[in-house]
């Protein structure tokens, strides 16, 4: 009966002990990449692309802000994983967003293996102007990789 106890408790303790092989880990860093624009206006269609730093504060529970440098676009992001992989999506508005007048918006794959300090975005800002103003549409696309978990305190919407 004690063998039995002992090894019951044993396989329970390996099997709490084993988890998943890899799960989405802490997106926290800085990450730089390049970011390759196409805008439309009433008048006329261009493209750029230019190197893209942006700055990523993973709260942990889910959510994250990302900051695109020299943009002060701030954007608050659903971070969503199946459980144990380490891929997932991320997306949301900027915080000054408005039906009004339009915003940007991003959306991302995002890899990152728990533990390890390699992680990237692959992914799109996508901006609409409306309102007053000429209207425009305007699409970022950026794949970036992190190149340092300093974490740069984006801890809400201005």
């Amino acid at each position: 009966m004690a063998a039995r106890r002992l090894c019951a408790a044993l396989i329970g303790t390996v099997a709490a002990m084993a988890g998943p092989a890899a799960a989405l880990g802490d997106l926290t860093g800085t990450y730089q990449g390049s970011l390759a624009c196409e805008s439309t206006t009433d008048v006329e269609s261009t493209r750029s692309k230019i190197d893209a730093t942006l700055y990523v504060d993973d709260n942990g529970a889910g959510n994250v802000f990302v900051y695109l440098n020299n943009s002060l676009q701030i954007f608050r992001a659903a971070v969503v994983a199946p459980g144990g992989s380490d891929q997932g999506r991320l997306g949301g508005p900027a915080c000054a967003i408005s039906p009004a007048t339009g915003g940007w918006t991003i959306r991302a794959a995002v890899k990152a293996k728990a533990g390890s300090t390699s992680a990237s975005m692959k992914g799109e800002f996508v901006t609409v102007s409306v309102g007053a103003s000429a209207h425009s549409v305007q699409v970022c696309r950026f794949s970036v990789q992190r190149v340092s978990l300093g974490d740069p305190n984006i801890t809400s919407c201005p």
